[in-house]
């Protein structure tokens, strides 16, 4: 009677109990089920993966440094590797650093250009010479000249002579006055200087080659005139540059005579004598009424030179 009050009276316990019973019974039957060999098999799978993941991580590619690479190799070789238990001796090695040094080129001094040479008659014992930059282009660096250098070769002589050194490279002109003789011919050429240092030169030289040679011969010295003169003898007016001025004398010399005495002396002497005549009209306004003069070709010939001049004397009424 009280089951069935309770079952009336109090359904919803009777289910919940109910619940709670089916529960219990499903829990011990999952606890004590029987293992599922997919899961084993897909557990140990799953087990073996994380240990190969672990004892062999996946590759990591570093960033590519043939430097770093090398340097590492080299270090390893350098050191001394273990073998055995043993150290196995192994000599250090250098390390080589390899420079590339930039060499410059060497430089040229390029020669000036020979000008004029020139020599006044007036002023016979100097020579003017001349000369100008060489403007030429070159595919080699040039060197900054710093002057001039001038030589000269006296004709006959086997050696040249440094004049001078123009401490220069504006100068452009020089006047040789270094014992000058009359009637002598000179050589010239020019090289051009540098201060620049020898190791930076083309051939270690800091003078460049010669210029261009050119020649040149100085005027007589003397001025020879015939004023009178007879089949004996002749009288001779000299001019002569003494001391950079002309002075002048008069006197009587024979055929056969070196014309000039003591600071006068010349080179020339006299190899004839001849006398000649003129027929000169003395009256404008009438040119056949004439008169014959008389006057006298004097031959001289250089000592030195072999050199012949003809003087003629003034013509005088005989």
């Amino acid at each position: 009677m009280r089951f069935k009050k309770i079952i009336t009276v109090y359904p919803e316990r009777i289910i919940l109990v109910i619940a709670l019973v089916g529960l219990v019974i499903h829990g011990i039957g999952t606890f004590n089920a029987p293992p599922d060999p997919d899961v084993e098999k897909t557990t140990a799978k799953l087990a073996k993966s994380k240990q190969l993941l672990a004892t062999n991580p996946p590759l990591v590619f570093p960033e590519v440094n043939y430097h770093a690479t090398l340097q590492k190799k080299w270090d390893k070789l350098a050191s001394a590797p273990e073998m055995y238990n043993g150290m196995m001796y192994r000599p250090t090695i250098p390390t080589v650093v390899y420079t590339v040094t930039a060499v410059a080129p060497k430089k040229v001094i390029q020669p000036p250009i020979m000008g004029l040479l020139t020599v006044d008659p007036q002023i016979p014992d100097r020579i003017v010479i001349t000369w100008t930059k060489n403007t030429q282009i070159s595919i080699k660096p040039l060197a900054v000249i710093s002057g001039y250098r001038i030589y000269r070769r006296v004709a006959g002589e086997k050696q040249d002579k440094l004049l001078t050194e123009i401490k220069s490279s504006a100068e452009f002109s020089y006047t040789d006055t270094d014992n000058m003789q009359p009637e002598q011919q000179y050589s010239y050429y020019i090289t051009a200087i540098t201060d620049e240092k020898p190791e930076e030169m083309e051939n270690g030289k800091t003078e460049s080659v010669p210029s261009a040679a050119k020649q040149i011969t100085t005027p007589e010295n003397v001025r020879l005139n015939a004023e009178v003169a007879n089949p004996e003898q002749v009288y001779m007016s000299i001019e002569k540059y003494i001391g950079g001025k002309w002075l002048k004398t008069r006197d009587y010399f024979k055929k056969g005579e070196k014309i000039g005495k003591g600071k006068f002396e010349t080179e020339y002497e006299i190899t004839g004598i001849k006398e000649g005549t003129v027929d000169i009209s003395i009256d404008p306004l009438n040119p056949q009424k004439t008169v014959k003069k008389v006057f006298f070709r004097i031959t001289l010939k250089h000592a030195k030179t072999g050199k012949e001049i003809t003087k003629e004397t003034k013509p005088v009424t005989k």
